[in-house]
This record gives structure tokens, C-alpha cells and sequence, in this order.
């Protein structure tokens, strides 16, 4: 969880640093300014600042790459879907009784080219699969994205051909594309993880705690193996600070600018001063301040961030689905009874027949 916090100023103190008279050439009212000696709170103050132009470039190239792959791996496992499709319908790679069912199921047009392509690269983009963190690789996201851009093309479809018809297409197309979108995502996950190591891809994370509290977060899945942080080390919040810290809480600010760090994680309860003060050093470094929900271990909880009269709070809740994960999962009851319904028909049928025959008088 990404802080919200915002320190105030004085928790690393901004000065201007004091002009002398030189004198230059007979003009005895020449000015020029010190450099603020070195490990000064000004000093440090113009490090970070310094610091930050490289943080904020990184954010912004990890970012701006992570877009593109992830569109291209798209739009390349869309269009694979869709080859494999017509390959199947159109050239009977499977058969000829494939290809009819395929035909009935899934005629020409379904997978229309850049206009499905749009409709699911908005989906995608409006349910933030293309963001950070797990929400790029979630099933569910991915399940609604496909549902979406699925239902846009096929609705007008509905009336011309019947809603059970659609309703199967419309499952169909929608699990081939939710599945081609999770394996791609994997498959990105899997070919990055190997090509590129974590020293170029994920973001320096520096931790702030104690020596017990930081290496329990360290070895928490979303920090350790390849992920999208690498930690270098931690800043000891005791005294005295432990012989394997980068340093003292007094010197964080040095820390975050000698071990380059992008991202600050808050280990354990500190107070809401340090808090602060963790703060003003992380953002002024361009890092990404994060913490850790409290009760976030306790069985059968979700935790999550509400916030009232302008007051940010942790809610603690039991994990139920949302207004739009029920709409799915109605939609999904329907389907699969209308399917079963017709799937099970026939079979009916002929168990009616056969009584019929084998047992005079009414059914």
C-alpha cells in the first residue's frame, strides 16, 4: 500500500544557504554562493533533489515499457487466438466435422479484426490490467476485460440472431480470449524473469525498522525472487543499530541517496513522527513511500483503504464479491444453464421416448 501521507517541511529543514561578499575585481559588492558542506540537512536536501531526476526517469521508463510489452503481447496472443480460429473454421485443420461445429458456434466476423482489438485494449485499459502490481496479471480482471470487449461487438447480434445463440458465442469467445490473456501475462512474467535480470528491472527497495521487522518483510513474497523490488538493505530504527544495517534512522537521508533506493518500505509500528520524517526523505527523492497494513496476516480478512471526512482508514473485512463480480457470476449461472439446458435435451428426449415405448399408457 502506497502512502498517502503528506510531511510537512520541517522534517528535513530547507535553508538558504548564507552569501558572502567577495570581492572581484574592485567591485566589493560581487556575491557568490557556498556549497553547503557536506552531510549538512541542506546539503542532504540537494542530494536527494538530485536523486530524484533518476528515480522519476526510472518510474517512468519501467512504466512506459511495461505498457508497450503488454500491448504488444495483447494484440500478438489476440491475433494468434484468431488465426488458430480460422485455422480450425475456415481450413479444417481439425476435421471437417470441427470446422462445421466451429462454424456454428463461432461464423465469420466474430473476431473482427482492429475493432475487437480496440474493444478489448479499452477493457484492458479501464480495468487498469496494463497498472502496476498484481492487477496487470489478475484472472478476474482479465476475465471481466474479455467479457467486456466481447459483449460490445456481439450485442447487436442478439437481435438477429436469437440470445441463446449469442449467449454461447459469447461464453465461448470469451473464455478463448480470457485464456489467451492469461497466458500471455504469464508468459511476459516468465520470459522477463529470465532475460532480464532484477538489477535492471525491478526498483531498489530500501527498509525502515527494526533488524527483526525488516527481514520479515524482506522474505515476503511481493519482495523476494524476482519481483518488482530489490532489496539493498535497511535503516535499524534501535540504538544501536545492527551491525548488518545501512545505517542509523538519523541517517536516512544519506542512505537514500548512497544506496540509490526507489522505493522506502515501512517495517512495523513507528511513530508518526519518523513517519514523517521517512517521508519527506522518501518523496523528495522521488521513491515510492509504501507500508504495511496492520491485521493483513489475520485468516479470512482483506484489508483495504477507506477513507471518511477526508480521514484515510484501514477496514478490515470478509472477502465477498463486488457489485460486478456478481453480475458476472449471474451472467455465468445463466449461460451455463441455458448450455446445460441444451446440452441435455436431447438426451432427455430420447429418455422419454424410450419410456414411452417400454411402458404403455401415460408418461
Amino acid at each position: 500500500m502506497e502512502s498517502s501521507l503528506r510531511p510537512s517541511a520541517s522534517a528535513i529543514p530547507v535553508a538558504v544557504p548564507a552569501a558572502e561578499s567577495v570581492p572581484r575585481g574592485g567591485n566589493g559588492g560581487a556575491r557568490r554562493w557556498e556549497t553547503p558542506p557536506a552531510g549538512s540537512p541542506v546539503r542532504l536536501r540537494l542530494d536527494l533533489q538530485r536523486r530524484a531526476r533518476s528515480n522519476l526517469r526510472r518510474h517512468v521508463v519501467r512504466a512506459a515499457t511495461r505498457f508497450v510489452v503488454l500491448v504488444l503481447a495483447d494484440l500478438l496472443s489476440f491475433y494468434l487466438m484468431r488465426a488458430l480460429v480460422r485455422g480450425v473454421r475456415d481450413h479444417a485443420v481439425l476435421g471437417e466435422w470441427v470446422a462445421g461445429v466451429m462454424g456454428s458456434v463461432l461464423p465469420a466476423g466474430i473476431l473482427n479484426g482492429w475493432q475487437f482489438a480496440s474493444a478489448l485494449f479499452v477493457s484492458l485499459v479501464l480495468l487498469g490490467c496494463y497498472g502496476a502490481g498484481d492487477q496487470r496479471r489478475d484472472p478476474r480482471r482479465l476475465f471481466t476485460a474479455a467479457a467486456l470487449a466481447t459483449a460490445l461487438p456481439l450485442w447487436m447480434a442478439i437481435w438477429i440472431r436469437g440470445p441463446s445463440v449469442v449467449a454461447f458465442e459469447f461464453a465461448l469467445t470469451t473464455a478463448l480470449v480470457w485464456a489467451g490473456l492469461v497466458a500471455d501475462r504469464l508468459g511476459v512474467e516468465w520470459i522477463v524473469a529470465r532475460v532480464r535480470p532484477p538489477e535492471q528491472t525491478a526498483a531498489r527497495a530500501l527498509f525502515v525498522g527494526t533488524a527483526a521487522e525488516c527481514a520479515a518483510v524482506a522474505g515476503m513474497p511481493a519482495f523476494e525472487g524476482r519481483g518488482d523490488f530489490l532489496p539493498v538493505g535497511f535503516v535499524d530504527t534501535q540504538q544501536p543499530a545492527a551491525i548488518h544495517a545501512l545505517g542509523h534512522f538519523a541517517e536516512l537521508a544519506q542512505v537514500i541517496h548512497d544506496c540509490g533506493a526507489e522505493a522506502v518500505v515501512v517495517c512495523g509500528q513507528i511513530s508518526d513522527r519518523r513517519l514523517a520524517d521517512v517521508a519527506n526523505a522518501a518523496l523528495a527523492a522521488e521513491c515510492k513511500l509504501l507500508t504495511l497494513p496492520c491485521g493483513m496476516d489475520i485468516p479470512g480478512v482483506e484489508p483495504g483503504i477507506v477513507w471518511r471526512r477526508g480521514q484515510p482508514l484501514m477496514e478490515l473485512t470478509a472477502p465477498t464479491l463486488k457489485g460486478w463480480q456478481l453480475a458476472v457470476k449471474r451472467m455465468v449461472d445463466i449461460v451455463g444453464a441455458a448450455l446445460g439446458v441444451v446440452v441435455a435435451a436431447p438426451i432427455m428426449a430420447v429418455v422419454a421416448v424410450a419410456v414411452k415405448l417400454d411402458s404403455p399408457g401415460p408418461i
